[in-house]
C-alpha cells in the first residue's frame, strides 16, 4: 500500500520552535512526530511512502533517510500548494486508493480497518474521525446518518453545529478525484476539494476511529499535551 505524509507547512503557531525545525520533525518524547508517522504505517505494511515537502525540506529529508531504510519519495513544492494540490503533486502516477496523513499529529489508527471500511463504503474519499467536545480549533463533519458526510463546518462557533465529529487528516483517497484538484495552485482538501465533491453529488464516507488516539500537534498547548500523553503512557504505541 502507499501513503503520502503532507509535512510542508511552516507550523507558523509553533513559533519560535519552527523557526529552525520544520513542525513535523519537532520531538514527542525524543523522537520527531514524522518519524512516530512513519513507524506506525508501516507496523500495517504501508512500505510505498511519499512525503511531500515545502519548509525546510532538506532537514526532514535527512531525518527520515537516516532513522529509516525504505522506499521512500520526496516531493518538493516550489511554491506552496496547500494540502490538496500538495498531495495531487505528489501523487501523479498512484492508480490504485492510497492513504493521506498530516505530517502533524499523532494516531493509533488501525489502518488496516479504516481501508476496509473504505472499500466497502463505495466511496471515492474515506475521512478518518473522532469524537471532541472542543470543536472550536477543529474542521467539523456533520453526516447524514448512513457514514457519508453532509457537510463541513470549519472551525465553527458555539451552537452553529451539533456535530462533534472533527477531521482527523487522515484520509484514503481513489486518485481519480485528483482530477478535480487544479493544478500549480494552492487548493485545499477541507476548504475546497471536500465541499466541491459534495456539491457534485460524490460520496465521501466517515471512518470513526472511536477510541483511537489521536492529537493534533499544531498549537503549543497540544504539543505540550502530546508530549505529556508520550511520557504518562496515554500515547504509547512506540513506548
Amino acid at each position: 500500500m502507499r501513503a503520502v505524509i503532507m509535512a510542508g507547512g511552516k507550523g507558523e503557531r509553533l513559533r519560535p520552535l519552527t523557526d529552525g525545525l520544520p513542525k513535523p520533525l519537532l520531538p514527542v518524547a525524543n523522537e520527531p512526530v514524522i518519524c512516530r508517522i512513519i513507524r506506525h504505517l508501516k507496523k500495517f505494511n504501508i512500505d510505498e511512502i511519499t512525503i511531500s515537502l515545502s519548509y525546510m525540506p532538506e532537514l526532514i529529508i535527512d531525518a527520515v533517510t537516516e532513522a529509516f531504510a525504505g522506499n521512500f519519495c520526496f516531493v518538493i513544492e516550489k511554491v506552496p500548494l496547500g494540502t490538496a494540490g500538495g498531495v495531487k503533486n505528489a501523487a501523479r502516477d498512484f492508480d490504485s486508493p492510497f492513504l493521506v496523513i498530516s505530517g502533524d499529529a499523532l494516531a493509533d489508527i488501525n489502518l488496516t480497518a479504516l481501508f476496509e471500511s473504505h472499500y466497502s463504503s463505495g466511496a471515492v474519499v474515506t475521512l478518518a474521525v473522532t469524537h471532541t467536545d472542543d470543536v472550536a480549533q477543529y474542521g467539523v463533519i456533520e453526516t447524514d446518518g448512513k457514514g457519508f458526510v453532509k457537510t463541513f463546518v470549519e472551525k465553527p462557533a458555539e451552537n452553529v453545529t451539533e456535530s462533534h465529529l472533527v477531521n482527523c487528516g487522515i484520509y484514503v483517497i481513489d486518485p481519480k478525484i485528483l482530477e478535480l484538484i487544479p493544478v500549480g495552485m494552492p487548493y485545499d482538501f477541507s476548504r475546497d476539494l471536500f465541499p466541491d465533491m459534495l456539491k457534485r453529488g460524490q460520496k465521501i464516507s466517515v471512518f470513526d476511529m472511536g477510541g483511537a488516539y489521536w492529537r493534533d500537534i499544531g498549537s503549543f498547548d497540544n504539543y505540550f499535551m502530546a508530549n505529556a500523553d508520550a511520557l504518562s503512557g496515554v500515547y504509547n504505541s512506540f513506548l
